[in-house]
């Protein structure tokens, strides 16, 4: 281990050196949620486990691949789960929008070449039943290219989607649960939230959707979709009606506006 490279209410990210490789990795060690009973709290290792080996069988160019898991004992006894993923250099989309901020949005051309594989990848994700539930311009990451060399020529995509750490393996029969009765826990990003996330109901694939059609919005209207700063103007914002697509802020994205309302 090297250092601490990010924290958040989820867990912490480190970056590390692999031993018998003599190369970066990424350590994700996940918090465990606090107040769970002995019994709820393995149920959360076992999910855990259960969803790091169905994300590591995720074979994608635009998906961060999953390298080993595990979970061991903290100082205070207490089991961490961990999981270790491949290096990747480059900025996040949070990070270039924050820097771009002012300039004017994205045109639809240039927002498509950006996220295509990041829909291509979330598209896998979900034929395999598995959900994201967390897609926000922090966890898609913009890798740096090398230097003369085309991302076209290098044979991947200029985008990665990160942190399936907090995934969710959908069952078929599967119906909403009660985070107070189950190692369920409530995991997202307030954001880029959907409604049926802070309503408690069942999230799934069309949760995901409606998260990349907020950071489809701000990329092309250079704008956060959700009012910042107060969360209770987030969270009415969230639940409302009136859906923030690129119409709402005055910018004209032609046949995109139905499709991301739709998807909102």
């Amino acid at each position: 281990i090297q250092s601490v490279v990010a924290e958040g209410g989820f867990g912490v990210v480190y970056r590390a050196v692999h031993r018998t490789l003599h190369k970066p990795i990424a350590v994700k060690v996940l918090k465990v949620p606090e107040g769970l009973s002995e019994a709820l709290r393995k149920e959360f290792l076992d999910k855990f486990a259960q969803e790091a080996r169905t994300i590591a069988q995720l074979e994608h160019p635009a998906i961060v691949r999953v390298i080993d898991f595990g979970a061991s004992p903290m100082p205070a006894g207490e089991a961490a789960p961990w999981m270790v993923l491949e290096w990747v250099e480059g900025q996040t989309l949070k990070t270039d929008l924050l820097a771009r901020r002012g300039s004017g949005g994205r045109s639809p051309r240039e927002c498509l070449a950006l996220l295509r594989p990041i829909f291509d990848a979330v598209a896998l994700a979900h034929e395999r039943g598995i959900a994201h539930r967390d897609i926000k311009p922090a966890n898609i990451m913009l890798p740096q290219r090398a230097s003369g060399v085309s991302a076209h020529a290098m044979m991947m995509p200029v985008t990665r989607l990160l942190d399936f750490g907090i995934a969710k393996v959908m069952q078929p029969d599967e119906e909403a649960v009660d985070a107070t009765t189950s190692a369920e826990a409530i995991l997202f990003t307030l954001a880029y939230a959907a409604p049926e996330q802070v309503g408690g109901k069942r999230t799934g694939p069309w949760t995901d959707v409606h998260a990349l059609a907020l950071v489809l919005t701000e990329m092309l209207t250079d704008r956060s979709p959700y009012r910042g700063g107060d969360k209770m103007d987030t969270l009415r914002d969230v639940i409302g009606d009136a859906r923030p697509s690129p119409a709402r802020f005055c910018v004209d994205v032609g046949p995109w506006e139905a499709v991301i309302q739709r998807a909102m």
